[in-house]
């Protein structure tokens, strides 16, 4: 009975975790907060491409307080 009750369980967390919304990448520095781009996609990918963006924007930038986050 239990197994009957886990796969749908299962199947339906898998598809909420692989739908895509539409996620704000914000990148924060000293001078503000800026919003760099917006996506449509799943939150595991729009967080890789967020940190991409703050790795080729702001990587060779001296100073730590930068940052940037999905929103």
């Amino acid at each position: 009975m239990k197994t009957i009750l886990i796969l749908p369980s299962l199947i339906i967390a898998a598809f909420l975790l692989s739908c895509k919304k539409e996620y704000v990448c914000e990148c924060t520095d000293p001078a503000g907060t800026l919003t760099a781009f917006r996506t449509k996609d799943t939150k595991k990918r729009a967080e890789q491409k967020c940190e991409d963006y703050y790795h080729a924007n702001y990587g060779s930038v001296v100073f730590n307080e930068s940052s940037c986050k999905i929103r």
